[in-house]
């Protein structure tokens, strides 16, 4: 049964009372696989926690061909701050920065201290980077699971900010536009119907357990592949829109969990780890969690790619060019593989749908709340005007929905920011409007309270919404408030 399901958020780091002094370019040893804590009562420091990260980094990324063809990231860098300072973390060293110049750069809110999981590719210094934050409460949990090992000193692997800084910089830097030139037309548009179909959701599911089981099964293997081939037949045959809506996830999404996934096992066990040893972390790592934390469509791309890329490795089939073709593993595997319907198909499937209905709560909770807040028009909306959909956008999403209801797709759990605007979503459901061209509008209901407007000047400061921006407000022909965002377009 499957047991793990790591889709990680990104991290960061810092303590309450400030930043710790550090010596420009000070660099741990990159030969030990263990960074020795000089005091673990002060383990909230945040020169240690970036000592950590910069660790890991010295050690994966001047080497990351190993883990995808042709890529090195020692160029590139990883800025972590709690909204208080910065370091810069990259291979050769770490160092500290001016916050205000750093959040500049980045088009980011100077009110961002607290919001966990946020992150901003960009550029630092001309060089490719990614700045990832996370609250107090987070770094203080971080660091005192991070830093503690068992007997085997390999349980608990590597701070959430190496692996995802490391997948943020992949599709930023690797993937970027060229992986999508290669999806076929239809699979640019992403966005499944709602209500939520449990269909395709139910088969999903039962593909990632049943390789879960052929991974940690090596001897039984051929047979767990062989019920997930059936099921995938299935899922082909019965829902071909939702294979076609879902591809453009299962290769960027899948393919860079893979990544993460992979350098958080090199950067705990270091470049040199046998396959046997390597195997061993990552059995460890996929029982962490269970199959019910498959919430949303984002997660069930990286879970059933990472397992498909992590048996295709162990099978030698060379399939990470053709993901960069729009092929995905899970295809690659199937080949050649005669499908076998399991026993007790309907109890099994049942139980499968049950799973996956509950596991849908999550997102139909989300797109209720937003659609009860878009409906009552006494709750003005804050309107983000964007001249490409594309543009200045720098966000995660868990899954996108259209509603025959309304003519708007709406964009679940996003974390990340609208570039030109200065706003910083956590986990917030938002409508996006596609207009003439490749125009779009970003949507968000937002009630008077959670906002304060002075000299068309705009400040949010909620859990998941934050930013400072200035603010036309207009009224729609309904009387309805509208807040339109002044975005700046460089």
């Amino acid at each position: 049964m499957m047991k793990k399901i790591t889709v990680m958020m990104l991290s960061v780091c810092l303590i309450a009372s400030g930043c710790a002094p550090i010596k420009k370019d000070a660099r741990p040893n990159s030969d030990s696989n263990q960074l020795h804590i000089q005091n673990k009562k002060q383990a909230g420091n945040s020169e240690e926690y970036a000592n950590y990260v910069q660790l890991m980094s010295s050690k994966v990324w001047p080497y990351m061909s190993v883990i995808w063809p042709n890529v090195n990231f020692s160029r590139f860098h990883m800025l972590l701050t709690d909204g208080k300072c910065v370091w810069d973390v990259y291979p050769k060293g770490l160092r500290e920065l001016p916050l205000e110049e750093v959040l500049r750069s980045f088009e980011m809110p100077s009110n961002i201290e607290g919001i966990p999981g946020g992150y901003s590719a960009g550029k630092w210094q001309r060089q490719a980077s990614v700045l990832v934050y996370m609250n107090q409460e987070e770094i203080m949990n971080h660091l005192k699971t991070y830093m503690t090992s068992d007997q085997f000193g390999m349980s608990y692997g590597t701070p959430f900010a190496f692996p995802l800084g490391t997948h943020v910089l992949f599709h930023d830097i690797v993937q970027s536009s060229k992986w999508n030139e290669n999806l076929p037309a239809q699979s640019k548009d992403r966005s499944l119907s709602y209500p939520i179909d449990i269909g395709p959701r139910t088969y999903r599911l039962a593909m990632i357990d049943k390789l879960y089981e052929a991974y940690l099964d090596k001897e039984n293997r051929e047979k767990h592949l062989t019920h997930a081939a059936y099921m995938y037949q299935m899922w082909k045959w019965e829902f071909p829109e939702d294979e076609e809506r879902v591809r453009r996830l299962d290769v960027v999404e899948g393919t860079a969990h893979y990544v993460d996934t992979m350098a958080d096992a090199y950067g705990k066990l270091g470049m040199k780890a046998n396959t046997a040893k390597l195997r061993t972390y990552l059995v460890r790592r996929l029982k962490e969690t269970t199959r019910e934390d498959v919430t949303t469509i984002r997660q069930e791309s990286a879970e059933l790619v990472k397992l498909a890329g992590l048996i295709a490795d162990e099978s030698d089939l060379r399939w990470k060019k053709k993901a960069e073709q729009g092929v995905t593993p899970v295809e690659l595997l199937f080949e050649g593989i005669n499908p076998l319907k399991i026993e007790k198909w309907a109890d099994v499937m049942d139980n499968y749908r049950n799973i996956a209905q509950k596991n849908s709560r999550k997102t139909d909770q989300a797109i209720s709340s937003f659609l009860s807040d878009y409906d009552n028009k006494e709750i003005p909306l804050l309107v983000i005007a964007s001249r490409n959909r594309n543009e200045g956008l720098n966000i995660r999403i868990d899954g996108q929905f259209h509603l025959d209801a309304v003519a708007i797709d709406l964009l679940t759990n996003v974390v990340g920011k609208f570039g030109g605007v200065h706003i910083q979503a956590n986990q917030k459901t938002i409508g996006i409007r596609y207009k003439a061209g490749s125009k779009a509008e970003y949507i968000i209901p937002i009630k008077e309270t959670d906002i304060r407007i002075q000299n068309n000047h705009a400040v949010v400061n909620t859990t998941e919404l934050k930013g400072e921006f200035d603010v036309q407000v207009d009224e729609d022909s309904g009387g309805r408030k509208i807040y339109l965002a002044q975005v700046i377009h460089r």
